[in-house]
């Protein structure tokens, strides 16, 4: 079925029809090559079928012997032969509506969507290991070949990241030139352990890109501080949230010719202790340099000199950098260095942040590019009352997700809702599978699914649709949603996306 055979005979001058088993072939079909010889494609038919061929001329009908049909199925493509569970493959060939379902060690792989004869999408379950696939038997025994599957390593999921533990430092009180030693102490929020520097010592800053003034201890600090920490929470987020990133930063990194897998990812808190808002100045160096000691037994012990580049994205339109439009990317040296005793850092004058407002908390994305390596932090730049929210919420947080919960609980807070916005689902791809009684399955890819409460296609919410992991729906709408559209997956924490 689906052959190409040639028909062999004589008088083939006039063809007006050829037919199999009744059915009349259509044009395009067959090709009439010469007075005694005609090419066609054997037209779907059950299979086992024995019938004649039958070739109408101006002069009369002819009729061959019966001629018997086998199912051929054939494989073209499939694709991707690699990936982690909830990986979407879509096979390519011939007459698969016949080939039964996808079998892997003789078990029949879950949620398998035909579209038609031609293609069929299956997604890998969790727990299937790597090895060959194979359909399971068709009636006349024909098998084709699929390639084997190989199960990639699947990576941490975003929503999974949330049950990590943090590891708390408690900093005692009066311990830190920006606090009040009537502040009763909190703690330091960190993921993973070991998120702190010892540049600058008792601040404990993260090994992150970071703003401050010039001197972060005693420089230009506003009288009647009573915030704590400079930086409680500071994140390395895993390689998932590269997904949830701002669209623009993500599309720079691939304007830049980066890796994604080279993008470190941070989420760094900090609040805004200066009197002069205008005083804060880049510092990449706690990236650039994270080990770098936090004294030196001799003069000229430390010395580095870099050139980085940095951007500014999803900012307020008041945030800049001086001397730059808040859409640049840009050069600057960075030259860490001791002084004889401390390191320190001297960062060029075109990296000083304008816009801030101590008593208005914002947040924003820096990208910053070392080479083949770069850094995309989230900056929370929080006012002394949210300042002290955080640091009443620290003293009990044992897990991110109790970080991301409160911060879902304030949803007029800017800074907590790009914080949150990290969470929110992303849709990559829709497979659609065939109408069936007015209703039509979709194959959902994505990532940040676990606990979704709603699936849309345009307007239209799904009929019925359930959660295969975290970044895998498989949902039913109506056949008769028309399209484009964009699907929507609503989520508890993190919205829509």
């Amino acid at each position: 079925m689906g052959a190409d055979i040639v028909v062999t005979g004589t008088g083939f001058t006039s063809v007006r029809a050829v037919r199999f088993a009744g059915v009349l072939l259509p044009p395009g079909t067959y090709t009439v090559a010469g007075p005694d010889r005609i090419l066609l494609r054997i037209p779907p038919v059950a299979p086992a079928t024995l019938a004649p061929i039958e070739v109408e001329t101006g002069t009369g009908l002819a009729r061959s012997a019966p001629f018997l049909v086998s199912l051929v199925i054939q494989v073209d493509a499939m694709a991707p032969l690699e990936g982690p569970p909830g990986t979407v493959v879509t096979v390519k060939g011939m007459n698969l509506d016949h080939a039964g379902p996808v079998m892997k060690d003789g078990v029949a792989i879950p949620d398998q969507m035909l579209v038609d004869g031609t293609t069929l999408h299956f997604p890998i379950p969790p727990g299937m290991t790597s090895g060959a696939l194979r359909f399971r038997a068709v009636p006349d025994g024909a098998s084709p070949t699929l390639p084997a599957f190989t199960v990639t390593v699947p990576p941490v999921e975003r929503v999974a990241f949330l049950d990590t533990p943090l590891a708390p430092r408690r900093v005692q009180p009066g311990a830190m030139p920006f606090m009040d030693p009537g502040n009763p102490g909190f703690d330091l929020l960190e993921y993973p352990a070991g998120m702190r520097t010892r540049q600058y010592g008792i601040l404990h800053f993260p090994k992150a890109p970071l703003f401050h003034n010039y001197d972060p201890f005693l420089d230009n600090v506003r009288p009647g501080r009573h915030t704590g920490a400079f930086c409680t929470l500071a994140l390395k987020l895993p390689q998932a949230f590269m997904e949830a990133v701002p669209r623009t930063l993500r599309d720079k990194v691939h304007a830049l010719g980066l890796a994604e897998d080279r993008v470190d990812l941070y989420c760094v808190s900090q609040d805004m202790p200066y009197l002069d808002d205008a005083g804060y100045l880049f510092r990449p160096h706690y990236w650039t340099d994270p080990d770098a000691p936090a004294t030196v037994t001799a003069p000229g012990a430390y010395n580095e000199n870099r050139t980085v580049e940095v951007g500014l994205f999803d900012a307020p339109a008041a945030i800049h950098f001086q001397g730059h439009r808040q859409d640049d990317f840009f050069a600057g040296p960075v030259h860490v260095h001791d002084d004889g005793h401390s390191v320190l850092s001297s960062p060029a004058g075109v990296m000083n942040l304008q816009g801030l407002d101590h008593t208005t908390t914002t947040a924003f994305w820096t990208l910053v590019r070392l080479g083949d390596r770069a850094a995309a932090t989230l900056h929370l730049f929080l006012n002394d009352a949210d300042q002290a929210a955080l640091n009443h919420h620290a003293q009990t947080t044992k897990s991110v997700r109790k970080v991301f919960w409160t911060a879902a609980a304030m949803p007029g807070n800017p800074a907590l809702q790009k914080l949150t916005a990290l969470m929110r689902p992303v849709v990559t791809a829709v497979y659609p599978g065939p109408a069936f009684s007015g209703h039509r399955d979709l194959l959902i890819t994505g990532s940040g699914f676990t606990g979704a409460m709603g699936v849309r296609l345009g307007t239209v919410p799904a009929t019925i649709f359930k959660v295969l992991g975290d970044n895998l729906i498989l949902a039913t709408v109506p056949a008769s949603v028309g399209g484009p559209w964009a699907c929507t997956v609503t989520t508890p924490l993190g919205g829509e996306g």
